[in-house]
Parts: structure tokens; C-alpha cells; sequence
């Protein structure tokens, strides 16, 4: 699968678009390829965008941060969500290594998470 933002859908993607189109359309007349093809490219962009946001501020690069930021604005507000939640989610795959590579980090970011919760 390809992360590049264009207009033309790899063969795997124009395959999972037909089977969602023959599959997804029975019953109605609302629905055609062009909006699936939409829908796969903005959360595409929604996860790639999340990554990058991920990266950009796990290895301190405010541009990269911005752009990342930016992209994510640029999206309808339901696929900002789901970036958010990509986001969140690699916090936690992230945070849950890290505990198991130290188990001992996990009472301390909780002791640092309650002293900041008093200082609300």
C-alpha cells in the first residue's frame, strides 16, 4: 500500500474501492467511487498526517510538527478525530514499550500524572 498523496488509487486500493462500491451501494443510490475514493485518501492523510505529528514531536522538530498540524486542519472534522485517535495510539504503543523496557516508568509517570492533576 502506498502513503502518497494522489489523485490515482494503487490496484490494491482500486480493488478494496470496488468491493466497497458492489458491496456497500446495494439499496441505495447515494454512493459511487468517487466517495469512497475520498473517504480512503482523507484517512490516509488523517493517519499519515497522525504519524508524522508522532515523529515530528517525539524527535523534537517543531516544522515537521506544524506541517503535520496543518495537514491535519485541512481535513474535515470526523477525519481530525480519527487522527487524533492514530495519534493517541501511538502514544500508548509507545508508552507500553517503553514500560516494558523499564517496568519502574510506569509508577512514576503516574505519580508525575497525579501531581499534575493537583495542580489544576
Amino acid at each position: 500500500m502506498h502513503h502518497t498523496e494522489h489523485d490515482v488509487l494503487t490496484e490494491y486500493e482500486y480493488r478494496v474501492v470496488e468491493e466497497l462500491v458492489k458491496y456497500g451501494t446495494e439499496g441505495t443510490k447515494h454512493l459511487t467511487n468517487f466517495c469512497f475514493e475520498r473517504q480512503w485518501h482523507l484517512s490516509e492523510k488523517a493517519s499519515i498526517s497522525a504519524t508524522k505529528l508522532f515523529y515530528a514531536s517525539l524527535f523534537n522538530n517543531p516544522k515537521d510538527a506544524r506541517w503535520a498540524i496543518d495537514r491535519i486542519l485541512e481535513i474535515p472534522y470526523e477525519y481530525q478525530i480519527d487522527s487524533l485517535l492514530h495519534l493517541g495510539y501511538s502514544l500508548a504503543v509507545l508508552y507500553q514499550h517503553m514500560i516494558e523496557h523499564d517496568p519502574s516508568l510506569d509508577e512514576k509517570m503516574r505519580n508525575v500524572y497525579a501531581e499534575w492533576i493537583k495542580g489544576l
